[in-house]
């Protein structure tokens, strides 16, 4: 290794100064960081100088020592910044042999470096490092320039040959005024050599100033008279990137020029490599706005699409809804239901479609609010009972006691992923049962994780539809996706939704045995609401008045006999499963006067061996068996035939599938206080307890009928919803516009509005905006929006725009009831209140 300077220092700004400096004398160097000594390896026989940058005494002293071990022959200078030097113990010197003041001048460095370093070999014996390397940039190939400018000489011949010779590319400006006109004719250089002797310092100076100026990758070499240190800090200074002193030898000039050469090429890379990054960038940006723009435009579409189609839809399941309740032929009804089952199948696929334009733009957000997880499954449960008890199919629901009943969740999600797992479980089923289950996973703190599971005894999935089934547009066999139809959107949006509340989904599936769908939520546990409904509630929390009871259990299906068996089991009860109707009698014929005979039986309508009504009457016709009481489990396709016990003997109560938990408690509860009283009583009580949906509706005509404003411009749609009001007991005025509206508000006083958003004219907004300018300070009548936009936002506005609660069409008789009876009762406490 040829013997050199190393700088020692922790800037590489510093160190490159001081580096050319050494450069200008005439001595190679290179630079070193402290913490790079570990590894640093040269001869030591070599004479080499270590100019050690002193940041402090004891960090000197350190890096000192490590040099006195690894190199004995080197001399080490010391750079110390001039406060230090007088805290420098001349009378025990440092370690070092001699020092320099920080920063140290070109002509101290010069003096220091004269006697301690040879001179350089011969041109010749120029080692290949000072040749430069092409500097090759997007495929094309850049030689090294080097304008010259001034009349300088190399070794004695012109420095143009002898840098042609090393492979430079050499532009002569003799005079140093024509760098002006090579600039002026759009011409650059990656290098210079000026000549900055005193005669030409102050020209140079603004020489230098107009190259780096046009091109600020480019390096400048300044060329001084010997001993000329104040030229030369001036032209470092100035922005030159090194300096180079008369006599020019070959080596100096090589040396300078190839480091100044290696700065412009990795500079340049680095430029180069940005550009592409900002091209890159500023491409990336382009797309991402073009397909902002284009999901913007699609989710436009498609909203605008869903509102066209929705409004009639609307009408048309409105009216097949209604015309299913009128008196009508077998055949009739069929055609009937066809439709409405065809209208809901065209509406769920513009929902599928929506959600997913909607995740592709990732714009699906979750809402979060209190989210009541008993009511949620069964409601969704209640929603496709009918459609799979006219299957000929059992439909239940079990939750659990550990998990919670209410948590921090988005409902409209979560009925969204149930309802659309459940219907497949239905579609995808031809004999058998559907079962919802849920369970704590686990939990901490109050965050909890539920499981759910949706299994069914369908058709099942061979292992290669598993695989694909959560993708987009993905289904089954294609015999079984043109068997049962739909888009194959369903299960991918159910993924994401379930990767949004922070879970997981995924299916267990043999073909032909059926299947089960499971996911998982996350939700932080919450406390019920005052709002939430207190005497069902209690009838659940009444373990006391259930525990030690005993249940005698018949039903057709296992799935929802288990489910059933583990609800009365977690109220404390002692349950007796049988198969048939058979075995109960002989169960409890077996056990007359015993105290373990069951106190209450519960079975199905329609057992393997006898029908519901013909066990009652058996059972009430057995000497002590008569005050057993008694609950038959109906499909809602027998809703029609629940009084078929003209003169029941003992205390019998039928409840409509599936099973909700609040309404089996309270049935159980009924029937043990009837055993308790007596069966003279009970008989009464018995033919008053009838289905929970037809007492339902009932007592919402009890409650009084409420005076209705229907404003809506589409004619299909009125005479749907008024005779959905008219059906609910509610005395209904309709008005067809905004303006209708006003005047009817103004002549009257309604219990409630129903707002349709979309109206030409005055539209539901500014319908409502103006309702509430003219209402009296002290009443605010609810007013519900009717909508068919389904698009991001559109609920948001209707509250903002001063309605009280959203219905999305097309509009269900069901959704309807419930929201009508929330707001007027909310109505009627603020009034009292």
């Amino acid at each position: 290794m040829q013997p050199g300077v190393w700088i020692v220092c922790s800037g590489i700004g510093a160190g490159d100064k001081i580096a050319v400096q050494c450069r200008s004398a005439g001595k190679p160097a290179e630079i070193i960081m402290p913490e790079e000594l570990v590894r640093f390896r040269v001869p030591s026989s070599a004479p080499h100088v270590f100019l050690v940058e002193w940041q402090g005494l004891e960090r000197g002293d350190e890096v000192v020592t490590a040099l006195r071990q690894s190199q004995p022959r080197a001399t080490i200078v010391g750079l110390v910044p001039a406060e230090y030097l007088l805290a420098v113990d001349w009378s025990a010197p440092p370690a070092w042999d001699t020092c320099l003041p920080l920063p140290p001048s070109a002509a101290d460095i010069a003096l220091l470096l004269r006697d301690r370093i040879p001179d350089a070999p011969a041109p010749d014996a120029l080692p290949r490092k000072y040749r430069p390397r092409p500097l090759m940039l997007g495929g094309a190939t850049l030689s090294p320039t080097v304008l010259v400018a001034g009349e300088l000489t190399l070794s004695g011949e012109p420095i143009d040959l002898a840098l042609r010779k090393s492979g430079y590319d050499v532009v002569p400006a003799h005079d140093p005024r024509d760098l002006l006109a090579f600039f002026t004719q759009g011409f650059t250089a990656p290098l210079a050599l000026i000549d900055s002797g005193r005669e030409n310092a102050a020209r140079a100076d603004e020489l230098r100033g107009l190259f780096c100026r046009h091109d600020l990758a480019a390096r400048c070499i300044a060329v001084v008279d010997e001993g000329d240190t104040e030229t030369a800090a001036s032209a470092l200074l100035g922005g030159a990137h090194g300096v180079v002193a008369r006599p020019l030898t070959p080596e100096k000039v090589l040396r300078s020029l190839c480091a100044a050469w290696e700065a412009f090429w990795v500079a340049r890379q680095r430029r180069f490599q940005t550009d592409r990054l900002l091209q890159e960038r500023t491409r990336l940006i382009a797309e991402r706005l073009t397909a902002e723009t284009a999901n913007r435009a699609k989710s436009e579409f498609l909203a605008k699409t869903s509102h066209e189609i929705r409004t009639p839809m609307s009408g048309v399941i409105g009216m097949a809804n209604l015309l299913l309740d009128t008196p009508l032929s077998r055949e009739q009804w069929e055609y009937a239901d066809l439709i409405r089952t065809a209208g809901d199948s065209l509406v769920t696929v513009i929902d599928d479609i929506l959600d997913f334009s909607k995740i592709e733009a990732g714009r699906l957000e979750l809402e979060i609010a209190d989210l009541d997880l008993l009511c949620a499954v069964e409601d969704t449960v209640d929603l496709l009972a009918d459609k799979a008890h006219r299957k000929g199919l059992e439909i239940s629901t079990y939750l659990a006691p550990e998990v919670p009943l209410w948590i921090a969740g988005d409902p409209v999600r979560f009925r969204q992923i149930l309802i659309n797992l459940v219907s497949n479980a239905v579609k995808f089923t031809e004999q058998g049962e559907v079962a919802v289950t849920a369970s704590a996973v686990a939990g901490r703190g109050d965050v909890e994780t539920i499981r759910f599971e949706v299994t069914d005894t369908g058709i099942g999935l061979s292992r290669a539809d598993q695989v694909k089934l959560f993708n987009p547009f993905a289904q089954a066999a294609l015999d079984t996706a043109r068997r049962y139809g739909g888009t194959g959107l369903g299960l991918a949006i159910c993924r994401q939704l379930v990767e949004l509340m922070g879970g997981e989904i995924g299916l267990q599936s043999e073909r032909g045995r059926g299947s089960t769908f499971f996911f998982s939520i996350r939700g932080e546990r919450r406390t019920p609401p005052a709002t939430d409904r207190p005497r069902p509630r209690r009838a659940v929390d009444d373990q006391e008045a259930l525990r030690g009871e005993r249940v005698a259990l018949s039903m057709a299906n296992p799935l929802a006999a288990a489910n059933t068996a583990r609800q009365l089991r977690d109220w404390g009860m002692t349950v007796d499963l049988c198969a048939t109707g058979a075995e109960i009698m002989a169960l409890l014929e077996a056990r007359i006067g015993r105290e373990d005979c069951p106190s209450v039986v519960i079975f199905d309508w329609s057992l393997p061996d006898v029908e519901g009504p013909t066990l009652a009457r058996m059972l009430h016709s057995v000497p002590g068996l008569r005050e057993v009481g008694i609950l038959v489990a109906l499909p809602l396709s027998k809703r029609n035939r629940a009084p078929a016990l003209r003169e029941p003997s003992g205390p019998v109560v039928h409840l409509f599938k599936p099973l909700r938990r609040l309404r089996l408690a309270e049935a159980v509860l009924s029937l043990l206080g009837a055993r308790r009283r007596g069966a003279s009583e009970s008989a009464g009580h018995a033919s008053s307890a009838l289905g929970a949906t037809a007492a339902s509706e009932a007592g919402s005509r009890a409650s009084g009928a409420a005076h209705v404003l229907l404003v809506e411009d589409d004619a299909v749609n009125q005479k749907v919803a008024a005779r959905m009001l008219d059906k609910l007991g509610h005395r209904v005025a309709v008005a067809a516009n905004g303006k209708e509206a006003l005047r009817a508000m103004r002549a009257s006083r309604f219990d409630l509005v129903l707002m349709d958003c979309h109206m030409p004219g005055m539209d539901g907004y500014e319908t409502t905006a103006e309702i509430r300018r003219l209402e009296p300070g002290d009443g605010r009548t609810p007013i519900i929006a009717l909508t068919a936009d389904a698009s991001d936002g559109e609920a948001e506005r209707c509250l903002a725009a001063g309605m009280d609660d959203y219905l999305p069409k097309p509009v269900r008789l069901e959704k309807l009831r419930e929201i009508v009876a929330h707001w007027l009762a909310r109505n009627r406490d603020r009034r009292a209140g």
